[in-house]
């Protein structure tokens, strides 16, 4: 089967694949970037292979709006103002914050991720609570992302 990285999870709570160390002998993994295999590993087993080190989340911009990349989030932030005009619909950063896929580099960013040592959700954390706060400052403080997005 052939699926996203995303399916792991479920794929091997359900048992509806099999953990591939009881397919492959422990040789085969070497053969991988850990990194590579880290996204298809949950409760210490591997129940995908990759066949692209890929999926990443990648941010974008206009090189005909933006000359020079910021090296900090301040300055960041400070360039989206200058390329936002709401009353034309014109907004300095836009993606659909629904899709919780998304909230994942903000999280990193304030040191959490999702799932806690013991694989469970780990949302009720101070790096969560941060991303949270600075998604909701770029809509409604900063006002550099539209409130909604429809795709």
């Amino acid at each position: 089967m052939r699926a996203p990285g995303e399916f792991t999870g479920p794929f091997g709570e359900l048992h509806i694949v099999k953990p591939l160390e009881e397919i492959f002998s422990a040789d085969f993994f070497d053969d991988y970037l850990s990194g590579a295999l880290a996204g298809a590993t949950v409760g210490s087993k591997v129940w995908g292979v990759p066949d692209n080190y890929g999926g990443h989340l990648m941010l974008l911009y206009n090189k005909a709006l933006v000359t020079q990349v910021p090296l900090d989030t301040d300055s960041w932030v400070a360039q989206l103002k200058t390329l936002t005009d709401a009353t034309n619909g014109q907004y300095g950063l836009v993606y659909d914050t629904t899709e919780s896929y998304w909230l994942i580099p903000w999280l990193a960013g304030f040191g959490g991720w999702p799932l806690d040592a013991q694989e469970k959700p780990a949302l009720a954390t101070g790096p969560m609570i941060e991303a949270l706060w600075f998604l909701h400052d770029l809509k409604y403080k900063y006002g550099v992302m539209p409130t909604k997005v429809t795709i």
